[in-house]
């Protein structure tokens, strides 16, 4: 957004694709937690209890470059184990070889204040849910989550994304935790929904061209959709 104003208006235009969920964590914990819906939190005590049943039951996490990767290892496995991976619909991170690369240089070159983190669940001697993590000043980003289907009554998924939630409030620098996306299943932490906008910037002197027949596609595009 910033290298945006100095642009002609004519060379580039903007079009809304969605929106991310974000929950602001400049509160305590537990004030968070108690502006959720009365079941939802009784069904995060269920999980708890659920998960507390399994054998040798912990939580790891990884901040420094060489245990983020050797966590992000299990996070690919876990992450392909379930409706992610060849027999699912194919999305999981470890089948996608330019997304895939793009997170493990990040690995290798962010550090310090700017760094990738992983935490993962493990339970019965194994890993049952994972998620890839990015802290950038105020803002902390779960990036992506992946669980073993396995376990879902215990859904390591918000099992995962409490703890994210908590290490954000109990944090003074962080003061937003950023889902990355508008899933179904965010819904349920009652979070603030932000527009996610692509931005496209037209070269060479037919700029003015492309720009102005983008937006007329982006402006009569769905109506001419809806109407056919």
């Amino acid at each position: 957004w910033q290298c945006l104003p100095p642009l002609t208006p004519a060379t580039f235009c903007t079009d809304v694709v969605g929106a991310t969920a974000y929950i602001s964590s400049d509160k305590p914990f537990k004030t968070v937690i108690a502006g959720l819906a009365r079941n939802f939190r009784q069904n995060l005590r269920t999980q708890r209890n659920r998960l507390a049943a399994h054998t040798n039951v912990h939580l790891e996490r990884a901040a420094d470059p060489r245990s983020v990767a050797a966590a992000f290892e299990q996070f690919l496995e876990v992450e392909a184990s379930g409706w992610k991976g060849t027999s699912g619909e194919k999305s999981a991170l470890i089948l996608k070889p330019g997304p895939l690369a793009w997170h493990r240089e990040m690995i290798e070159t962010l550090h310090g204040d700017e760094r990738c983190e992983i935490d993962t669940l493990h339970a019965d001697g194994r890993c049952i849910g994972a998620q890839f993590c990015l802290r950038n000043g105020a803002e902390y980003a779960v990036l992506k989550t992946g669980y073993d289907e396995q376990y879902s009554r215990v859904a390591p998924g918000h099992l995962l994304l409490e703890e994210a939630l908590r290490r954000s409030c109990e944090d003074p620098q962080i003061e937003r935790l950023n889902m990355v996306g508008d899933a179904a299943w965010l819904t349920v932490w009652r979070p603030t929904m932000v527009p996610t906008q692509a931005v496209y910037v037209a070269l060479g002197r037919s700029a003015p061209i492309w720009t102005s027949a983008l937006r007329l596609r982006f402006r009569y595009g769905p109506r001419i959709k809806r109407f056919l």
